[in-house]
């Protein structure tokens, strides 16, 4: 069925989140494997895997699968429905999506080199665009 979105575990999120490293150079660099804290929520549309943490945040979102499913726009939709309202992301291309979809932003930090991890210092697409991050709550 399109659209549609299914709860799956910790292992079988962690298994897509490494199918995805291996196809999009931006999955490596934005999204870690996260613990598995008792309570969070894993899922898989057909071409994208989300969490939805204990604590109400909307994290974990990659693609897995090139294709036409609007990922972000589905998977944040289903979450918020869920009891999610808060996320954070770089300033970029994301905080746009999201500001779209209704979140505010409440903070800015601002972004230090020295603590990049392994492979970001020389990426050019990050120097370009993972100047601040940025904090984005949803209100009701």
């Amino acid at each position: 069925m399109e659209n549609s979105i299914n709860q799956i575990t910790f292992s079988q999120y962690c298994k897509m989140l490494e199918i995805a490293k291996d196809k999009f150079k931006t999955v490596s660099l934005n999204v870690s494997k996260p613990n598995d804290t008792k309570g969070n929520k894993y899922f898989q549309s057909l071409e994208g895997c989300s969490i939805l943490t204990i604590k109400g945040e909307l994290c974990g979102l990659f693609r897995f699968k090139k294709g036409t499913e609007k990922v972000a726009k589905i998977h944040q939709f289903h979450r918020i429905n869920l009891g999610g309202y808060w996320l954070n992301c770089y300033r970029g291309k994301l905080d746009k999506i999201y500001k779209s979809q209704g979140f505010k932003v409440i903070s800015a930090i601002e972004f230090n080199p020295e603590f990049a991890p392994i492979g970001w210092k020389n990426d050019e697409i990050l120097k370009k665009s993972l100047q601040l991050t940025t904090n984005l709550f949803f209100t009701l």
